[in-house]
């Protein structure tokens, strides 16, 4: 099995500041890596390593914008981990990428008992949508 990647689109039906993009977006890649490892992926280049991800993994988050001196009114300002925004991407983000890692196991090994301690690359690809 070749090295694939990890592709996950966010789309949010709420403005975001810029400061809530980015911290929504490092939020995302903590729930992707934390999946990962919980399901025990290993890096493709040391098996003793736990697997994050590839270098073409690839993550959007797609919202609407609030620039900087726009009226800022429904707007989600803050997407820190201690926020229930945060809570909701992560969330979305983990369930998604540990639901497309089953796929992806089941679809090319048949059953995950069989893979538990052989499973290192894999390619994903994970729509969360947060409403």
């Amino acid at each position: 099995m070749k090295p694939g990647a990890i592709n996950t689109i966010i789309i949010v039906n709420a403005p975001l500041t810029q400061e809530a993009q980015v911290e929504s977006y490092a939020i995302a890649v903590e729930a992707k890596c934390n999946a990962c490892v919980n399901h025990g992926v290993t890096c493709a280049k040391d098996a003793t390593k736990f697997g994050m991800g590839t270098g073409t993994d690839c993550l959007a988050l797609i919202s609407q914008s609030v620039g900087e001196g726009k009226n800022c009114r429904g707007a989600i300002k803050h997407a820190g981990k201690h926020t229930l925004f945060a809570e909701m991407v992560g969330q979305a983000v983990s369930e998604a990428t540990s639901e497309a890692i089953m796929i992806n196991i089941r679809y090319i090994h048949g059953n995950y008992v069989t893979l538990c301690n052989t499973m290192h690359q894999f390619c994903l690809e994970i729509l969360c949508l947060i409403f």
